[in-house]
């Protein structure tokens, strides 16, 4: 069985996964976690876990650049219709 690891380029030590992805998305820009966070929505949405959908599409809403209005203005018809479905199973 082969496992994937990561090793740092500067010394050769192995890092463990939880680093790694912190440390991507330390180097992930705005509009990438923006986008990142939509797409954590859309799997809660279609599990039928909608407050947490609009959670994650409130977080895309808070840190897209404003100057990505197309973005933006999809994160916040996603968190209406999570809204909407929401408030159909109440």
């Amino acid at each position: 069985m082969i496992t994937s690891i990561t090793v740092c380029c500067y010394c050769n030590s192995v890092l463990d996964s939880e680093y790694f992805l912190n440390v991507f998305v330390i180097l992930q820009g705005p509009a990438e976690r923006a986008q990142a966070a939509k797409n954590r929505g859309n799997k809660y949405f279609k599990g039928g876990v909608y407050d947490k959908a609009i959670e994650c599409y409130t977080e895309a809403i808070d840190i897209c650049p404003a100057d990505h209005r197309d973005d933006i203005a999809t994160f916040y018809q996603n968190r209406a219709a999570a809204y909407e479905q929401l408030v159909s199973i109440m």
